[in-house]
């Protein structure tokens, strides 16, 4: 009984390794994200974008974003965010501040990212349009002269690219991540009033119960006055 113990472990603990191993992507690459999961149309999202370094012997010392020129996908404003360590610069820039822009590109000035390590880099986007997703040509450039374009987009219903765009997905702006917190707002904004001594329906709720429970403590002393009388008169 004893002997069959490490078995079942050593089986558990195979088992266990698999599930991770499956669950661990086959190879990392750039993304980006916004505040939330998804960003809603209409909005002006900060975009992050998450560079990994897959290179073992070599440090990513550049990367270019090429902003998506189709119409539907298209920023009218994308602002960069300075970032120590590495030196801005940008194309297609208009006669206002960030309008026009087509690509973003940061350069090491430090040594860059290392191996085994990742960064982030930020651009503030204009107008979000009414579109389902956004994709993004992303350049990484290795130390060692080695150049990845992360530029393939996904067929539907297929395996993912070797080399994956990095896409945003954009929803309406009445689904979006804003809807819940104006509800969170305002479900504190009643959480306030009703500490304030306002008479809304979670103050209401803790009055009654609180009156509720005085009556029944009321009623249950009474009772037992009663029962004890009782006795006394019994006994006499």
């Amino acid at each position: 009984m004893h002997r069959a113990f490490p078995k079942i472990t050593a089986a558990v603990l195979g088992a266990a390794a698999m599930t991770l191993a499956s669950s661990i992507p086959a190879s990392a690459h750039v993304s980006v994200s916004g505040p939330d999961a998804t960003v809603a149309v209409g909005s002006f999202p900060t975009l992050t974008f998450r560079v990994p370094t897959e290179e073992s012997n070599a440090s990513t010392v550049k990367l270019q974003i090429i902003l998506p020129k189709d119409a539907s996908q298209k920023l009218p404003v994308a602002l960069n965010q300075p970032h120590t360590g590495w030196k801005t610069t940008t194309t297609g820039s208009g006669s206002t501040p960030g309008a026009g822009v087509t690509s973003v590109t940061w350069t090491a000035t430090a040594g860059g990212i290392k191996p085994g390590e990742f960064d982030e880099f930020k651009l503030a986007a204009g107008q979000v349009p009414d579109t389902n997703v956004i994709y993004f040509t992303a350049i990484q450039t290795y130390s060692n002269g080695k150049v990845v374009r992360w530029d393939q987009i996904p067929e539907p219903g297929g395996e993912e690219p070797e080399h994956v765009a990095p896409s945003l997905k954009v929803v309406p702006k009445s689904t979006s991540a804003d809807t819940t917190k104006a509800a969170t707002a305002t479900l504190g904004n009643h959480a306030t009033a009703s500490e304030g001594g306002s008479s809304d329906g979670v103050g209401s709720s803790a009055a009654t119960g609180a009156a509720a429970a005085g009556v029944l403590g009321a009623g249950g002393g009474l009772l037992w006055f009663r029962r004890r009388a009782q006795r006394s008169d019994a006994n006499a």
